[in-house]
């Protein structure tokens, strides 16, 4: 069982993460087109966030990055910005966030921690 759902975490998260970079690129728009927590539910495949984090999590600590990801656990904004860090300099070349998308990320996290 756990191979199993091992895969399922990490089967189709890189075209969860491509589809959560479009998603986070499209509300950085701020038109009338924007991706609600609904729509990112079904991005996810319900899995409330698991997958991608679970393949996004295994990058960090393959970069030795575990550390710093525990320090900044407090701040979820830093997950993503640790991650996209991490996958630059992944061997495996696994997909990044745009920068568009870490843009969008610091500015919800300045509004977050206003």
């Amino acid at each position: 069982m756990g191979i199993m759902f091992k895969n399922w975490l990490l089967g189709s998260a890189k075209d969860v993460i491509t589809k959560i970079d479009a998603s986070f690129m499209q509300n950085a728009k701020n038109d009338e087109k924007f991706v609600s927590k609904n729509d990112f539910r079904k991005i996810t495949a319900y899995s409330s966030g698991h997958i991608p984090g679970y393949y996004m999590g295994s990058i960090i600590k393959r970069n030795g990055y575990l550390q710093e990801l525990i320090e900044g656990a407090d701040n979820p904004f830093h997950f993503f910005y640790l991650y996209n860090k991490a996958a630059k300099k992944d061997k495996e070349h696994p997909v990044v966030f745009s920068d568009k998308t870490i843009a969008y990320l610091h500015q919800l996290e300045r509004k977050a921690y206003e």
